[in-house]
């Protein structure tokens, strides 16, 4: 597979050059960024329009399914143990680990899979999915972290286990709004 041979490439180029190389954080954050919206502007252009006309009333709630409870509910079990509380656990879910796999897990079915039953339901689901999921994280990733960089910030020093576990959460949401503000010219509402 090619996308396990660049994951293998880019483990091996990291474990070489950390620690020798300093500008390949800027470089790789840049360059990630970078096509992770160029990938969203061609499935937005070439790949989810005809699906979008294709949404039944049970892929709308295969979506909300896939986004809410799919999403949150494996997180807050892989945290059991941590003693994070609820805020940090809805931030994690909602916010957490996303990207383009649904997109690449679905074209590898629908090319090697052509003949399953189900296939057009499937793709359609994994489309309008990522289709919703850049919407909906897109319009709540500022105000969403703004909310839990205040909530974490309000936080009693009792809670200073869980303060040390996501003060680097928090951190890079300030970073990461504060960077996206500046390249766009917005300002915080």
């Amino acid at each position: 597979s090619g996308f396990i041979a660049t994951f293998v490439a880019g483990l091996v180029f990291g474990s070489m050059t950390r620690g020798k190389v300093k500008a390949t954080d800027a470089l790789a954050t840049e360059l990630g960024s970078m096509s992770v919206q160029l990938s969203f502007l061609m499935f937005g252009a070439l790949l989810l329009i005809p699906y979008v006309e294709q949404i039944t009333w049970q892929v709308v709630v295969m979506v909300i399914v896939a986004l809410t409870v799919a999403r949150i509910v494996p997180v807050a079990i892989a945290m059991i143990g941590t003693k994070l509380a609820l805020p940090s656990l809805l931030y994690m879910g909602w916010f957490g680990p996303r990207g383009l796999a649904t997109v690449v897990y679905a074209a590898v079915v629908a090319s090697e899979h052509s003949d399953l039953a189900g296939l057009g339901t499937i793709t359609s689901v994994a489309m309008v999915t990522v289709g919703v999921s850049i919407f909906a994280h897109g319009i709540t990733a500022y105000p969403g972290s703004q909310r839990y960089a205040d909530w974490y910030e309000g936080q009693s020093s009792d809670k200073i286990s869980e303060a040390k576990s996501v003060h680097h959460v928090v951190h890079q949401a300030r970073h990461h709004n504060k960077f996206s503000r500046q390249r766009t010219g917005d300002t915080p509402h």
